[in-house]
């Protein structure tokens, strides 16, 4: 009899042995990707860069899964793309690379070939030929022969990280033990590279920052709540001369060597950044190691936590320091290239005046010499009153003209229109040719405007000056042409729709000034060019073709500009827009003398001046006045008169440019003398020539040069009647 027992054994031998050999595969399995995941770890170096992390790590794989080539794709959520980053190579080691840049590789969409297949299912897929697999999608001009492929995703939890492709020459090289082990091994391949890909961008933005910091050219500085500085730029060493980590460390502070007449302006502004936690801009100046001054424009921006609070600045600080020396001497340039031009505008009138002073003259010393040799009253009188008015329009016309060439700083104010085109009149009817109707016309409530009059002063007298160019030019090819020019002024309310069609004007209120010629107006070939510097259609001894470049600076200065209209052989018409002081209407002031006055006296006056024709004037004006009058020629004289007679003098009449001793000298001591001298200083220049003569030393009153016996009187007359406090 059969024991059963017996007769199982082999088959229970069977299964224990076939047990026992699964579960060695299984232990070597384990024991292979404990292996793996331990040298794995060892990759995840801080010393090594993320592409050696990425070659290192399939290199492992690789040799690990017996391939003999493996690749990594990295997922581009941006684009939902593979990209193909590094490959490595069993066979060849000069076959392995990374990618220059990760991002710039062969891409592939997600479901696209068996890579894309396992990204999209999530699931490793493992081919034994891929010649039999239609999806299979060949890199163009690889030398790698395949046959086996396995294609694993790399997840965290449900999201994509990439994809590791082994593959094999042999067909049927990756079996499924392969996959069991990559199960093992995959999930830290994934966390691995998730965080060096992290780092590694992380890196690339700090680099990127700070490669955009160094290059900016603008020193970068990061503070913390406590205004220390965290981080500077290398820009920061060129305008301190000092070592940036010095700052960073705290041996120096950036704060300690701003201007100290900045400082409180300074902690005011870094202050209003921390309270208002708005960007601030500031310009200050910096002394720099060598004692050298920058001028500095700091704008600050502030940090501020997830709960709002502050937490410190970033500041971008520039050096300004070339930039304004080169803006002021731009200005320095432009104001000598106006002043230039100016002179050039005068000398082009000085022609023409030559011929209407040797009228005027005529006519003043012809009608002297003739009254000499009549005995009649009424005609005496008669001559020396046309003489009178042919000087009269002699020293207007100097006048205007001393006015016009003075080089001073621009210095804009309210102007009030109506007397100053009185005066532009003026001097064209005294200088221009007589065959051209001048004509000036403000209407009632024009606004006056906020400019320098002076250079108001050059915009009409360029436009003037081309309009009579016009006009003479028109002259000669007919004669008998009406030749007219006007300039008129008016308000106007510039809206968005004309601003529309005119790319320079501005919504606002303007005043705008006509100059207009029936001239031979300007060709449409030359239109486009007449703004532009030194370009003239005029030769070089008459023109530099500076003017209307100047009259569009100006404007521009101004913050207004110019338009103008022209037609061949019709004229042309140029408007200027000053802007407005809206409400604000020009008023006429009568300066005119008024025979009818009361400017006798008894008091004794000192008049000092180098011109003894001046000296005698004063001497016919004032002691038939019943004045006493003390005369010296020069300041030294003045001086010494002043100091012996200080009980019996009331007033001194004191010409500015003398010998010896200056007007400004001679006025300042007599002053320093008695506080409250009364002093009328005598100029042909413009009220306040000299900067000296300020405060204690500011003149009484200014009488200017030429002036009449009737306007001296009446000037004296209301200084020697003002109460000195």
């Amino acid at each position: 009899m059969r024991d059963s027992n017996h007769e199982d054994r082999p088959i229970e031998s069977v299964h224990y042995a076939a047990a026992l050999r699964d579960m060695t595969v299984r232990y070597e399995r384990l024991i292979r990707g404990l292996s793996i995941l331990k040298q794995i770890d060892q990759i995840d170096h801080p010393d090594l860069t993320f592409e050696q992390i990425c070659l290192c790590l399939i290199r492992l794989l690789a040799k690990g899964f017996a391939a003999e080539n493996c690749s990594l794709l990295l997922f581009d959520p941006e684009r939902s793309e593979l990209v193909l980053c590094a490959a490595a190579s069993a066979l060849d080691e000069k076959s392995s690379y990374v990618g220059p840049d990760l991002w710039t590789g062969k891409r592939f969409r997600i479901g696209e070939g068996i890579a894309g297949q396992a990204a999209a299912s999530g699931k490793i897929i493992r081919c034994d030929d891929v010649n039999n697999e239609a999806d299979f999608v060949r890199l163009p001009d690889s030398p790698v022969e395949i046959h086996a492929l396995m294609c694993v995703p790399l997840r965290i939890d449900d999201s994509l990280v990439g994809v590791v492709n082994f593959s094999h020459s042999k067909p049927g090289m990756f079996l499924p033990e392969s996959e069991r082990l990559m199960s093992i091994v995959g999930d830290r391949c994934a966390r691995l590279i998730a965080s060096q890909l992290s780092q590694y961008e992380r890196r690339r933005a700090e680099d990127y920052y700070r490669l955009v910091a160094e290059k900016v050219g603008d020193a970068v500085l990061v503070f913390d709540h406590e205004n220390r500085l965290l981080n500077a730029n290398a820009v920061i060493e060129q305008i301190s001369g000092i070592a940036s980590h010095e700052f960073i460390t705290g041996k120096r502070r950036w704060e300690d060597r701003i201007h100290d007449e900045d400082k409180e302006s300074f902690r005011k502004f870094r202050e209003c950044v921390a309270q208002s936690l708005t960007n601030e801009t500031l310009e200050y100046r910096y002394i720099d190691l060598a004692g050298k001054v920058h001028h500095i424009e700091e704008r600050c921006s502030p940090l501020a936590g997830t709960d709002g609070s502050f937490r410190g600045y970033v500041c971008i600080i520039r050096d300004r320091t070339e930039h304004r020396k080169i803006e002021q001497e731009k200005r320095q340039i432009e104001e000598q290239l106006r002043h230039a031009q100016k002179m050039e505008a005068l000398g082009r009138l000085a022609g023409g005046m030559a011929h209407d002073f040797n009228n005027l003259l005529t006519g003043i010393l012809g009608n002297i010499t003739l009254a000499a040799t009549i005995n009649d009253v009424s005609t005496i009188r008669r001559l020396l009153s046309e003489a009178e008015k042919a000087a009269e329009r002699a020293a207007e016309v100097t006048k205007q003209l001393l006015m016009m060439s003075r080089r001073t700083p621009v210095e804009k104010k309210q102007v009030a229109l109506d007397n100053l085109l009185k005066e532009i009149q003026n001097i064209l009817v005294n200088t221009f040719d007589p065959s051209i109707e001048i004509s000036a016309f403000i209407p009632p409530g024009v606004w006056s405007i906020y400019a320098s009059s002076d250079q108001v002063h050059q915009v009409l007298l360029n436009l003037c000056v081309n309009a009579r160019d016009a006009l003479m030019e028109k002259k000669k090819s007919s004669p008998h042409q009406h030749l007219r020019l006007d300039i008129t002024a008016e308000n106007v309310s510039v809206e968005e729709t004309f601003c529309n069609t005119h790319p320079e004007a501005k919504p606002g209120n303007y005043v705008k000034i006509s100059v207009s010629d029936t001239g031979t107006g300007i060709s449409s070939s030359v239109k486009p060019h007449i703004f532009e510097p030194f370009f003239t259609t005029k030769d070089e001894e008459t023109g530099t073709g500076l003017g209307l470049s100047i009259v569009y600076a100006i404007m521009k200065d101004h913050g207004g500009w110019v338009y103008f209209w022209s037609a061949e052989g019709q004229g042309s018409t140029f408007e200027v827009f000053f802007p407005a002081i809206a409400g604000e209407t020009s008023h006429v002031t009568a300066r005119k003398y008024e025979s009818g006055g009361h400017f006798h006296g008894s008091e004794t006056i000192l008049m000092v001046d180098d011109e003894e024709v001046i000296l005698q004037l004063g001497r016919n004006t004032l002691e038939p006045y019943g004045y006493t009058l003390l005369t010296a020629r020069d300041g030294m004289e003045g001086l010494n008169l002043f100091e012996h007679n200080l009980d019996k003098l009331d007033a001194v009449i004191l010409d500015l440019l003398m010998p010896k001793l200056s007007g400004v000298e001679t006025l300042q001591r007599m002053r320093d003398i008695k506080p409250d001298a009364k002093i009328l200083v005598s100029t042909g220049n413009r009220a306040e020539p000299f900067p000296q003569l300020v405060g204690k030393y500011a003149p009484s009153a200014y009488l200017k040069k030429p002036y009449s016996h009737g306007e001296l009187l009446k000037t004296l007359r209301m200084v020697l009647d003002t109460v000195t406090r």
